[in-house]
Formats: structure tokens, C-alpha cells, sequence
């Protein structure tokens, strides 16, 4: 499925990364978020009344973060050695589900694909753990859903909605 079938006719905020630079025409309905490997910060309150202005003063009733593989700051992450606070988190995870599953990862896509869907999956949860937001997903006024494009960027499969994980790579973790 390509973006637009999962935004329809809804206001959108799209939180991508920056290597995303959107393609779809939008007439005003569709906004834009672009962070550093589609990474949100819990303790960055201006990244909180960023999304807070979409779904309030822009009336957005969905929020989309797309992952892309193959994503140049993931990958980054994983070789550095000198994690910053920000990535410490992501970095840690991805190593102990890296452990887990390392019978999956006898294709090198395989990897880059659950990373990718990984990092898709606990921003929506962090999205889900802001009160503002999960007031407005409880009443059901808003809806965050987590999709991953595959390696042409064209075709989007979705991998989470309002808390639920639908793909099979990461859901054990």
C-alpha cells in the first residue's frame, strides 16, 4: 500500500525520518514532522508541543511515523561506540533482540528490517505514552499508527495502531 491509502481524507501529521522526503501531494490535510531516524525524545518538550500544535490547532486525527530501511542514522547508531543518551535506549534494545532472534538473521535484510520495524514500533509506544495522546486515542479521536516502506520507498506496510504491534520480527520483545 502506498502512504496515501492509510491517510485518506483525515488531517494527518507524518513523523518521518529526514532521508523521507515525502512524495504524496497533501491540499493542506497532510503535515510533515521530519526527525533524525524518525527518533522522538521523551524529556524533548518542544518535540511535545510540536505534535501537541498538529493535533490541536491543525486538527490532525492521525499521526503516521513512517521507518524506511536501510536507515543511515540506525545504522550509525549500532556502529558507533560512543552512544549518546538520546540512542542508548534504541541501541540496547536492538542488541538484546539482536540476541534473541539471531537465527532470524542468517539474511542481512532480515536485520536492517527488524531494526527499522523495531524503532517504528517504540516511538508509537512513546507517542502512546504521552497523556495528551492517549486521552485522544482512548476516545477514539485520534489514531497512531506505525508503518515501514520497503527498499523502493513506494509500498508501506503498517506494523502498529493505537498499541497493537502486527508484525511477527519484533512482536516477542
Amino acid at each position: 500500500m502506498p502512504l496515501k491509502s492509510f491517510i485518506g481524507y483525515e488531517k494527518t501529521l507524518v513523523i518521518t525520518c529526514h532521508e523521507c522526503l515525502s512524495k504524496e501531494e497533501n491540499n493542506g490535510q497532510v503535515f510533515y514532522y521530519h526527525s533524525l531516524g524518525n527518533m522522538l525524545r521523551k524529556a524533548d518538550n518542544l518535540q511535545q508541543e510540536c505534535v501537541r500544535y498538529y493535533l490541536e490547532a491543525k486538527g490532525c486525527s492521525q499521526i503516521i511515523l513512517a521507518g524506511h530501511y536501510d536507515c543511515q542514522v540506525i545504522n550509525r547508531i549500532l556502529e558507533s561506540e560512543d552512544v549518546q543518551s538520546s540512542s542508548k535506549a534504541l541501541h540496547y534494545n536492538v542488541e538484546a533482540l539482536l540476541q534473541e532472534n539471531v537465527h532470524n538473521l542468517s539474511k542481512p535484510h532480515i536485520k536492517n528490517k527488524m531494526l527499522i520495524e523495531f524503532n517504528v514500533i517504540e516511538q508509537a509506544r512513546l507517542l502512546m505514552s504521552y497523556d495528551f495522546i492517549f486521552e485522544k486515542v482512548n476516545c477514539g479521536l485520534l489514531k497512531v499508527i506505525g508503518i515501514t516502506f520497503d527498499d523502493k520507498g513506494d509500498t508501506a506496510h503498517e506494523i502498529f495502531r493505537n498499541g497493537i504491534v502486527f508484525n511477527s520480527l519484533t512482536v516477542s520483545n
